[in-house]
């Protein structure tokens, strides 16, 4: 049931194809919020804004962008418009599991410039516009390798280390300006990423997307102070089928 706690913002959510992506720009829609949806599959990018609207969400837009490139992101940031809470969800896993000596260079450089260069520029260009209104939300998803390291995650962990130091960094940065950063570890969660990270694991023990998006919602709505690291799995309403 939405209680209207977005009503009147604008959402930039990257990563909202699918998975928590799509989640969490549902459970904003649901709470009066206008989302931006972006990915780069354009077909099932629009299917997943096609089945916000059709479940009565407000103003939905999808702008297909390809994170790696710094025009796309300068056009995506240019079509969002004004933006109230910016979701940095987007993430590539790279070769996982793999050792990290055995990572090509580029595949380390194509994970780092999606999971770590992009929220960097996209905050850049965001963070100004709400700092001169007062009032705005960075949510950056974060993982639990991102602080402790662990075999076989190789530069998805890396890229996860930069996004937390990003995070603390930019919260700091962010005292008295009315805008607050905030980061969320989902934990292990039923999605195409996990299941290619750790393919014997039976995904009927994780949560569903859906299942995770209260942490989202209660930052976005400015319940939670800047800095904050927040862990999904403490929220959850329902245990997970074991």
């Amino acid at each position: 049931m939405s209680s209207g706690r977005l009503r009147g913002k604008t959402a930039l959510i990257t990563g909202a194809s699918r998975g928590i992506g799509a989640g969490v720009a549902r459970a904003f829609a649901i709470e009066g919020a206008s989302v931006v949806l972006t990915a780069t599959d354009g077909p099932r990018l629009d299917a997943a804004a096609r089945q916000l609207r059709a479940h009565g969400a407000g103003l939905v837009r999808a702008v297909v962008a390809d994170l790696r490139d710094p025009r796309e992101r300068r056009r995506l940031v240019d079509m969002a418009g004004p933006v109230d809470i910016l979701v940095n969800n987007a993430g590539v896993l790279g070769l996982a599991p793999e050792a990290l000596w055995r990572l090509p260079v580029d595949v380390f450089e194509g994970v780092m410039h999606v999971n770590t260069t992009a929220v960097f520029d996209l905050i850049r260009q965001i963070v100004p516009g709400m700092i001169e209104r007062g009032s705005g939300t960075v949510i950056n998803v974060s993982s639990s390798v991102g602080v402790k390291g662990r075999a076989g995650w190789g530069a998805y962990a890396v890229s996860k280390f930069a996004v937390e130091g990003l995070s603390q960094t930019l919260a700091a940065d962010l005292h008295g300006t009315g805008v607050r950063c905030v980061v969320i570890n989902p934990g292990g969660t039923r999605t195409d990423m996990r299941a290619q990270a750790k393919p014997d694991e039976d995904p009927l023990t994780l949560p569903q997307p859906a299942d995770i998006t209260a942490p989202f919602v209660a930052a976005a709505a400015a319940d939670i102070a800047n800095g904050a690291r927040l862990d999904a799995r403490d929220w959850l309403v329902a245990p997970v089928a074991s």
